[in-house]
C-alpha cells in the first residue's frame, strides 16, 4: 500500500515538473509579434523552451526575408536578376527540369548558383505552375508592378503596356537544374517573386526548428498563413477564423485543426478601387490582369504549409469549376473551402465535421 502510494506521489510530482503539466495549462510561454515578408508575423508557443524557439523562429524568419525578397538589393533574388542581363542561351523555350547536367544550356558564364532554400522554392514553384497549367506564376512581377502592387500608387493600365510587359514573363523560359541548383533563363528580363509561395515555406521551416526545440504546441500566423502545431495544451484543437471577404470582423466559419495549415487567398487582402470597379492583387497570368474567375476567396487545408501557400493562389485564379476539378485529382493532398462572387460556398466532404458556419454550405465530394 505503502509503495503504491509512494509511485502515485512520484507521478505527481513529475507530472507537475514535466509534460504533464502542459494538460492544465493556459496561458502560453511565448507570444510573439514583430513584421517580416512585408506582412505581420504572430507566434504562440507552449513548453519550457519556448522563448528561446521564439528567437530562433524570428532570426529564421529575417534570414528568409534577406534572402528571398524582391526589394532587397543582397537578396538571392536580386542577384539572380542582375546575373541574368546577359545574352540568352540557345534551345527551345519550353520548360526543361531534370535532374541530370545540362551542359549545353547552363554554361559557367550564364548559369547560375541558387541557394538551397530558393533551389527548393524554384523547385516547387515550377511543379506546382505545371500542374496547375500554369495557374501559378512567379515571374508576374513586373506586371503588378504596372499595376501598383503590391504598395502603390495604383493605376489601370491599358492593354498595350500590359501586352508589353508581360513579354517579360514566363515561366517556360526558365532552365533550371535540379541536381546541380543551377538556373538560367531564355529570357533575360524574367524576374522572380515568391511571394505567392515564400511565407508558407518559411512556416514549414520554422515548425522543423520548432521540433528541435521539444515545442509540441504552437500556432504560427504569418500574415494569414496559419501552421498549427500539434494541439492546444490541453488537447482541444486550435480555432482558425475564414474571414469573410466584405468584413474585417465577420467570418464565412470556423475550422477547428491540429497538425494542419490553413491559407487563404481573396480579393480583399490587397486591392484598390477605382470607378468603383474593384482590382486586387492576385493576377491572371494569362490576361495580366486581376484574375476574374468567380472567386472572392479559396482556403486551402492541408499539412504542408509551402502546398497551401501556391495553392490558394493557383485556384483562385482557376476558379470554382476548375478548382473543383483539380482538387477530383489531388483530393488526398489538400481540401478546400472557395467563396464566390454570388456567395456559395463550396466545402470539400472531409472539412465538414472541423467547420462552423452560419452560411448555407454547397458540398464537394
Amino acid at each position: 500500500m505503502f509503495k503504491r502510494f509512494y509511485f502515485f506521489l512520484l507521478f505527481l510530482i513529475v507530472c507537475a515538473f514535466s509534460g504533464c503539466s502542459f494538460l492544465t495549462q493556459k496561458e502560453p510561454n511565448s507570444i510573439r509579434d514583430f513584421f517580416a515578408m512585408d506582412t505581420y508575423v504572430k507566434m504562440i508557443l507552449y513548453g519550457p523552451e519556448a522563448e528561446k524557439a521564439a528567437d530562433a523562429l524570428q532570426a529564421e524568419m529575417m534570414r528568409l526575408d534577406r534572402q528571398l525578397s524582391l526589394y532587397s538589393e543582397t537578396s538571392d533574388v536580386s542577384r539572380l536578376h542582375q546575373q541574368l542581363a546577359v545574352p540568352s542561351l540557345p534551345g527551345s523555350s519550353s520548360f526543361q527540369q531534370t535532374d541530370a547536367p545540362r551542359k549545353e544550356l547552363l554554361t559557367q558564364s550564364h548559369a547560375i548558383l541558387l541557394s538551397e532554400d530558393t533551389a527548393e522554392l524554384l523547385t516547387r514553384s515550377l511543379n506546382l505552375h505545371a500542374e496547375t497549367n500554369g495557374a501559378f506564376d512567379i515571374t508576374l512581377s513586373p506586371v503588378s508592378t504596372l499595376w501598383g502592387f503590391p504598395h502603390g500608387p495604383f493605376r489601370v493600365p491599358d492593354k498595350t503596356e500590359i501586352q508589353a510587359t508581360l513579354a517579360r514573363t514566363g515561366m517556360e523560359t526558365i532552365r533550371w537544374d535540379n541536381r546541380t541548383r543551377q538556373f538560367s533563363a531564355d529570357n533575360p528580363a524574367i524576374t522572380l517573386d515568391f511571394g505567392g509561395i515564400a511565407k508558407g515555406y518559411a512556416a514549414e521551416k520554422m515548425a522543423a526548428i520548432l521540433k528541435k526545440h521539444n515545442i509540441r504546441h504552437a500556432l504560427l500566423n504569418l500574415g494569414g498563413n496559419v501552421k498549427a502545431i500539434g494541439t492546444k495544451p490541453d488537447r482541444s484543437l486550435w480555432r482558425v477564423a475564414i474571414q469573410h471577404p466584405d468584413a474585417k470582423t465577420d467570418y464565412l466559419g470556423v475550422l477547428s485543426v491540429s497538425d494542419k495549415s490553413v491559407v487563404t487567398s481573396g480579393d480583399y487582402e490587397r486591392y484598390f478601387e477605382k470607378n468603383k470597379i474593384r482590382y486586387h492583387h492576385i493576377l491572371d497570368p494569362r490576361t495580366g490582369s486581376p484574375a476574374r474567375s468567380g472567386l472572392r476567396s479559396a482556403t486551402i487545408v492541408c499539412e504542408d504549409c509551402t502546398l497551401a501557400d501556391g495553392l490558394s493562389t493557383a485556384l483562385f485564379v482557376l476558379g470554382p469549376e476548375a478548382a473543383i476539378s483539380f482538387w477530383q485529382k489531388h483530393k488526398e493532398q489538400f481540401q478546400f473551402i472557395l467563396f464566390t462572387e454570388n456567395n456559395t460556398l463550396f466545402i470539400t466532404e472531409k472539412l465538414l465535421p472541423v467547420f462552423e458556419t452560419k452560411l448555407t454550405v454547397t458540398v464537394v465530394r
